[in-house]
Protein backbone atom coordinates (compact mmCIF):
# COMPACT_ATOMS: atom_id res chain seq x y z
CA UNK A 1 0.00 0.00 0.00
CA UNK A 2 1.84 3.19 -1.16
CA UNK A 3 0.05 5.46 1.32
CA UNK A 4 0.94 3.25 4.29
CA UNK A 5 4.58 2.96 3.16
CA UNK A 6 4.79 6.73 2.76
CA UNK A 7 3.40 7.29 6.25
CA UNK A 8 5.77 4.77 7.85
CA UNK A 9 8.89 6.11 6.14
CA UNK A 10 7.96 9.70 6.98
CA UNK A 11 7.50 8.76 10.63
CA UNK A 12 10.78 6.83 10.67
CA UNK A 13 12.71 9.81 9.28
CA UNK A 14 11.08 12.14 11.78
CA UNK A 15 12.12 9.78 14.58
CA UNK A 16 15.68 9.58 13.24
CA UNK A 17 15.90 13.38 13.15
CA UNK A 18 14.50 13.64 16.68
CA UNK A 19 17.08 11.14 17.95
CA UNK A 20 19.80 12.98 16.01
CA UNK A 21 21.06 9.83 14.34
CA UNK A 22 24.13 10.22 12.15
CA UNK A 23 24.03 10.41 8.33
CA UNK A 24 25.35 6.86 7.93
CA UNK A 25 22.37 5.59 9.94
CA UNK A 26 19.74 7.53 8.01
CA UNK A 27 21.13 7.30 4.45
CA UNK A 28 19.67 3.84 3.82
CA UNK A 29 16.32 5.00 5.18
CA UNK A 30 16.32 7.99 2.82
CA UNK A 31 17.28 5.77 -0.10
CA UNK A 32 14.48 3.30 0.65
CA UNK A 33 11.97 6.13 1.10
CA UNK A 34 13.05 7.61 -2.24
CA UNK A 35 12.46 4.24 -3.88
CA UNK A 36 8.88 4.20 -2.56
CA UNK A 37 8.21 7.73 -3.88
CA UNK A 38 10.00 7.26 -7.22
CA UNK A 39 6.99 7.57 -9.51
CA UNK A 40 5.64 10.43 -11.62
CA UNK A 41 3.55 11.89 -8.80
CA UNK A 42 6.44 12.55 -6.36
CA UNK A 43 9.62 12.16 -8.38
CA UNK A 44 11.10 15.49 -7.28
CA UNK A 45 10.86 14.41 -3.63
CA UNK A 46 12.41 11.05 -4.49
CA UNK A 47 15.28 12.72 -6.34
CA UNK A 48 16.05 14.92 -3.33
CA UNK A 49 16.06 11.92 -0.98
CA UNK A 50 18.37 9.95 -3.28
CA UNK A 51 20.71 12.93 -3.69
CA UNK A 52 21.09 13.37 0.08
CA UNK A 53 21.55 9.62 0.64
CA UNK A 54 24.24 9.48 -2.06
CA UNK A 55 26.17 12.32 -0.44
CA UNK A 56 26.08 10.46 2.88
CA UNK A 57 27.11 7.13 1.30
CA UNK A 58 30.04 8.85 -0.43
CA UNK A 59 31.14 10.42 2.85
CA UNK A 60 30.95 7.05 4.62
CA UNK A 61 33.67 5.57 2.40
CA UNK A 62 34.29 2.00 1.15
CA UNK A 63 31.95 0.30 3.62
CA UNK A 64 28.93 1.85 1.88
CA UNK A 65 29.98 1.27 -1.74
CA UNK A 66 27.27 -1.36 -2.24
CA UNK A 67 24.57 1.03 -1.01
CA UNK A 68 26.03 3.82 -3.13
CA UNK A 69 25.74 1.70 -6.27
CA UNK A 70 22.13 0.78 -5.55
CA UNK A 71 21.04 4.32 -4.76
CA UNK A 72 22.81 5.79 -7.80
CA UNK A 73 20.76 3.63 -10.18
CA UNK A 74 17.48 4.65 -8.56
CA UNK A 75 18.59 8.29 -8.63
CA UNK A 76 19.29 7.89 -12.36
CA UNK A 77 15.72 6.69 -12.95
CA UNK A 78 14.33 9.67 -11.01
CA UNK A 79 16.50 12.13 -12.96
CA UNK A 80 15.37 10.58 -16.25
CA UNK A 81 11.74 10.90 -15.18
CA UNK A 82 12.33 14.60 -14.50
CA UNK A 83 13.82 15.12 -17.95
CA UNK A 84 17.41 15.62 -16.67
CA UNK A 85 18.79 13.10 -19.14
CA UNK A 86 22.52 13.97 -19.09
CA UNK A 87 22.61 13.76 -15.29
CA UNK A 88 20.61 10.52 -15.40
CA UNK A 89 23.04 8.88 -17.83
CA UNK A 90 26.03 9.99 -15.74
CA UNK A 91 24.47 8.58 -12.56
CA UNK A 92 23.61 5.30 -14.32
CA UNK A 93 27.15 4.97 -15.70
CA UNK A 94 28.65 5.53 -12.25
CA UNK A 95 26.21 3.04 -10.73
CA UNK A 96 27.22 0.42 -13.29
CA UNK A 97 30.90 0.93 -12.48
CA UNK A 98 30.37 0.78 -8.71
CA UNK A 99 28.16 -2.33 -8.85
CA UNK A 100 30.61 -4.11 -11.15
CA UNK A 101 33.42 -3.27 -8.72
CA UNK A 102 31.50 -4.55 -5.68
CA UNK A 103 29.49 -7.47 -7.09
CA UNK A 104 30.96 -8.29 -10.51
CA UNK A 105 29.11 -8.54 -13.82
CA UNK A 106 27.71 -12.03 -13.15
CA UNK A 107 25.38 -10.96 -10.36
CA UNK A 108 21.74 -10.08 -9.77
CA UNK A 109 22.89 -6.64 -8.64
CA UNK A 110 24.51 -6.02 -12.03
CA UNK A 111 21.36 -7.24 -13.82
CA UNK A 112 19.42 -4.68 -11.79
CA UNK A 113 21.73 -1.89 -12.97
CA UNK A 114 21.30 -3.01 -16.58
CA UNK A 115 17.52 -2.97 -16.18
CA UNK A 116 17.57 0.54 -14.77
CA UNK A 117 19.99 1.70 -17.46
CA UNK A 118 17.38 0.48 -19.96
CA UNK A 119 14.80 2.71 -18.28
CA UNK A 120 17.14 5.70 -18.41
CA UNK A 121 17.93 5.39 -22.13
CA UNK A 122 14.30 4.57 -22.94
CA UNK A 123 13.32 7.91 -21.43
CA UNK A 124 15.47 9.65 -24.06
CA UNK A 125 13.71 7.77 -26.86
CA UNK A 126 16.60 5.35 -27.49
CA UNK A 127 14.48 2.20 -27.47
CA UNK A 128 17.12 0.15 -29.31
CA UNK A 129 19.62 0.70 -26.50
CA UNK A 130 16.89 -0.07 -23.97
CA UNK A 131 16.24 -3.39 -25.69
CA UNK A 132 19.97 -4.26 -25.59
CA UNK A 133 20.27 -3.50 -21.87
CA UNK A 134 17.11 -5.45 -21.06
CA UNK A 135 18.33 -8.46 -23.05
CA UNK A 136 21.71 -8.39 -21.30
CA UNK A 137 19.99 -8.16 -17.90
CA UNK A 138 17.76 -11.14 -18.73
CA UNK A 139 20.76 -13.16 -19.95
CA UNK A 140 22.55 -12.42 -16.70
CA UNK A 141 19.57 -13.60 -14.65
CA UNK A 142 19.17 -16.73 -16.79
CA UNK A 143 22.82 -17.63 -16.18
CA UNK A 144 22.21 -17.29 -12.44
CA UNK A 145 19.10 -19.48 -12.55
CA UNK A 146 16.88 -16.45 -11.79
CA UNK A 147 15.20 -16.15 -15.17
CA UNK A 148 11.69 -16.89 -13.89
CA UNK A 149 11.65 -14.61 -10.87
CA UNK A 150 9.65 -11.43 -10.34
CA UNK A 151 12.46 -9.14 -11.47
CA UNK A 152 12.89 -11.16 -14.67
CA UNK A 153 9.17 -10.72 -15.38
CA UNK A 154 9.56 -6.96 -14.95
CA UNK A 155 12.43 -7.00 -17.44
CA UNK A 156 10.35 -9.05 -19.90
CA UNK A 157 7.55 -6.51 -19.56
CA UNK A 158 9.93 -3.58 -20.16
CA UNK A 159 11.53 -5.38 -23.10
CA UNK A 160 8.09 -5.84 -24.66
CA UNK A 161 7.31 -2.13 -24.27
CA UNK A 162 10.48 -1.16 -26.19
CA UNK A 163 10.50 -4.00 -28.71
CA UNK A 164 9.57 -3.02 -32.29
CA UNK A 165 8.78 -6.57 -33.45
CA UNK A 166 5.01 -7.12 -32.88
CA UNK A 167 5.34 -10.93 -32.86
CA UNK A 168 8.06 -10.87 -30.22
CA UNK A 169 6.18 -8.23 -28.27
CA UNK A 170 3.11 -10.46 -27.97
CA UNK A 171 5.27 -13.47 -27.09
CA UNK A 172 6.99 -11.57 -24.28
CA UNK A 173 3.74 -10.20 -22.88
CA UNK A 174 2.12 -13.63 -22.95
CA UNK A 175 5.04 -14.99 -20.90
CA UNK A 176 4.44 -12.26 -18.35
CA UNK A 177 0.69 -12.82 -18.43
CA UNK A 178 1.05 -16.50 -17.45
CA UNK A 179 2.43 -15.40 -14.07
CA UNK A 180 0.89 -11.95 -13.69
CA UNK A 181 -2.54 -12.69 -15.10
CA UNK A 182 -4.27 -10.13 -12.90
CA UNK A 183 -1.66 -7.37 -13.02
CA UNK A 184 -3.19 -4.19 -14.45
CA UNK A 185 0.12 -3.08 -15.98
CA UNK A 186 0.29 -6.32 -17.99
CA UNK A 187 -3.26 -5.79 -19.24
CA UNK A 188 -2.40 -2.19 -20.14
CA UNK A 189 0.64 -3.28 -22.16
CA UNK A 190 -1.38 -5.97 -23.92
CA UNK A 191 -3.92 -3.30 -24.83
CA UNK A 192 -1.19 -1.11 -26.32
CA UNK A 193 0.27 -4.08 -28.23
CA UNK A 194 -3.13 -4.96 -29.72
CA UNK A 195 -3.74 -1.31 -30.66
CA UNK A 196 -0.36 -1.05 -32.39
CA UNK A 197 -1.13 -4.29 -34.26
CA UNK A 198 -4.49 -2.91 -35.41
CA UNK A 199 -6.62 -5.27 -33.30
CA UNK A 200 -8.73 -2.46 -31.88
CA UNK A 201 -11.59 -4.50 -30.38
CA UNK A 202 -9.11 -6.71 -28.49
CA UNK A 203 -7.17 -3.62 -27.41
CA UNK A 204 -10.33 -2.08 -25.93
CA UNK A 205 -11.11 -5.26 -23.99
CA UNK A 206 -7.64 -5.39 -22.42
CA UNK A 207 -7.66 -1.68 -21.59
CA UNK A 208 -11.07 -1.89 -19.94
CA UNK A 209 -9.82 -4.84 -17.89
CA UNK A 210 -6.71 -2.87 -16.93
CA UNK A 211 -8.77 0.12 -15.83
CA UNK A 212 -11.08 -2.06 -13.72
CA UNK A 213 -8.09 -3.84 -12.15
CA UNK A 214 -6.44 -0.54 -11.22
CA UNK A 215 -9.66 0.77 -9.65
CA UNK A 216 -9.91 -2.41 -7.58
CA UNK A 217 -6.38 -2.06 -6.21
CA UNK A 218 -4.37 0.26 -3.91
CA UNK A 219 -3.23 2.01 -7.10
CA UNK A 220 -6.71 3.36 -7.85
CA UNK A 221 -5.69 6.99 -7.25
CA UNK A 222 -2.28 6.83 -8.94
CA UNK A 223 -0.82 8.07 -12.21
CA UNK A 224 -0.79 4.51 -13.61
CA UNK A 225 -4.54 4.09 -13.11
CA UNK A 226 -5.18 6.80 -15.71
CA UNK A 227 -3.02 5.25 -18.45
CA UNK A 228 -5.67 2.79 -19.70
CA UNK A 229 -8.04 5.74 -20.21
CA UNK A 230 -5.44 7.55 -22.32
CA UNK A 231 -4.84 4.57 -24.57
CA UNK A 232 -8.55 3.74 -24.71
CA UNK A 233 -9.22 7.28 -25.96
CA UNK A 234 -6.73 6.65 -28.78
CA UNK A 235 -8.37 3.30 -29.60
CA UNK A 236 -11.80 4.93 -29.82
CA UNK A 237 -10.45 7.63 -32.13
CA UNK A 238 -9.06 4.93 -34.41
CA UNK A 239 -12.47 3.25 -34.36
CA UNK A 240 -14.27 6.47 -35.29
CA UNK A 241 -16.03 6.63 -31.92
CA UNK A 242 -15.28 10.27 -31.15
CA UNK A 243 -17.85 10.63 -28.36
CA UNK A 244 -16.32 7.77 -26.36
CA UNK A 245 -12.82 9.06 -27.12
CA UNK A 246 -13.75 12.51 -25.82
CA UNK A 247 -15.17 11.03 -22.60
CA UNK A 248 -12.08 8.90 -21.88
CA UNK A 249 -9.60 11.65 -22.81
CA UNK A 250 -11.39 14.24 -20.67
CA UNK A 251 -11.42 11.93 -17.63
CA UNK A 252 -7.74 11.08 -18.13
CA UNK A 253 -6.73 14.73 -18.56
CA UNK A 254 -8.51 15.77 -15.36
CA UNK A 255 -7.06 12.92 -13.31
CA UNK A 256 -3.53 13.35 -14.63
CA UNK A 257 -3.56 17.12 -14.08
CA UNK A 258 -4.38 16.45 -10.42
CA UNK A 259 -1.77 13.73 -9.97
CA UNK A 260 1.24 14.87 -11.98
CA UNK A 261 0.31 18.39 -13.08
CA UNK A 262 -1.00 19.96 -16.30
CA UNK A 263 2.46 20.21 -17.88
CA UNK A 264 3.43 16.56 -17.54
CA UNK A 265 3.83 15.10 -21.01
CA UNK A 266 1.19 12.38 -20.46
CA UNK A 267 -1.34 15.02 -19.36
CA UNK A 268 -0.51 17.05 -22.45
CA UNK A 269 -0.79 13.97 -24.68
CA UNK A 270 -4.21 13.13 -23.22
CA UNK A 271 -5.21 16.74 -23.83
CA UNK A 272 -4.13 16.41 -27.45
CA UNK A 273 -6.32 13.32 -27.86
CA UNK A 274 -9.16 15.28 -26.26
CA UNK A 275 -8.69 18.06 -28.80
CA UNK A 276 -8.78 15.57 -31.67
CA UNK A 277 -11.97 14.00 -30.29
CA UNK A 278 -13.61 17.41 -29.86
CA UNK A 279 -12.76 18.31 -33.44
CA UNK A 280 -14.19 15.02 -34.69
CA UNK A 281 -17.35 15.76 -32.71
CA UNK A 282 -17.83 19.12 -34.45
CA UNK A 283 -15.88 21.65 -32.35
CA UNK A 284 -13.29 21.80 -35.11
CA UNK A 285 -11.56 25.10 -34.40
CA UNK A 286 -11.24 24.78 -30.61
CA UNK A 287 -10.30 21.10 -30.91
CA UNK A 288 -7.53 21.81 -33.41
CA UNK A 289 -6.19 24.60 -31.19
CA UNK A 290 -6.06 22.24 -28.19
CA UNK A 291 -4.38 19.56 -30.30
CA UNK A 292 -1.71 21.87 -31.72
CA UNK A 293 -0.93 23.34 -28.31
CA UNK A 294 -0.41 19.81 -27.01
CA UNK A 295 1.96 19.02 -29.88
CA UNK A 296 4.03 22.14 -29.23
CA UNK A 297 4.18 21.52 -25.47
CA UNK A 298 5.17 17.86 -25.76
CA UNK A 299 7.77 18.64 -28.44
CA UNK A 300 9.31 21.25 -26.13
CA UNK A 301 9.98 18.55 -23.53
CA UNK A 302 12.50 16.67 -25.67
CA UNK A 303 12.99 13.60 -27.82
CA UNK A 304 11.74 11.02 -25.34
CA UNK A 305 8.14 11.43 -26.50
CA UNK A 306 8.75 11.20 -30.23
CA UNK A 307 6.17 8.45 -30.90
CA UNK A 308 3.48 10.36 -29.01
CA UNK A 309 4.25 13.53 -30.94
CA UNK A 310 4.04 11.55 -34.19
CA UNK A 311 0.60 10.25 -33.19
CA UNK A 312 -0.67 13.75 -32.39
CA UNK A 313 0.75 15.06 -35.67
CA UNK A 314 -1.00 12.24 -37.52
CA UNK A 315 -4.31 13.26 -35.93
CA UNK A 316 -3.69 16.92 -36.80
CA UNK A 317 -3.00 16.00 -40.43
CA UNK A 318 -6.18 13.93 -40.59
CA UNK A 319 -8.21 16.87 -39.29
CA UNK A 320 -6.56 19.25 -41.74
CA UNK A 321 -7.41 16.90 -44.61
CA UNK A 322 -11.02 16.67 -43.49
CA UNK A 323 -11.43 20.41 -43.22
Amino acid sequence: DPATSDSLFSAALATADRLRLGPEETASLRSDYGYVLNGPERQEEAEALFRRAIADFRAAGPDERHNLGTTLQHWAVALAGLGRHDEAKAAADESMAVVEEVHGRSSAAYASVLGNMARVVSATGDTQAAVRYNREALSTLDALGLGTGDFALTLLNNLAVNCDDPAEQFQLLQRVRVVRAGAPSTMQNLGVAHMDAGSLDSAAVWLQRARAAYLDSPQAETFSASLPLVTLADVRLRQGRASDAERHAAAATRALAERVGPEHWVTLYAGGLLGAAEAERGAVESGQVRLRRAIEAVEAQGVRHTTKVERLRELAEQLDAQS
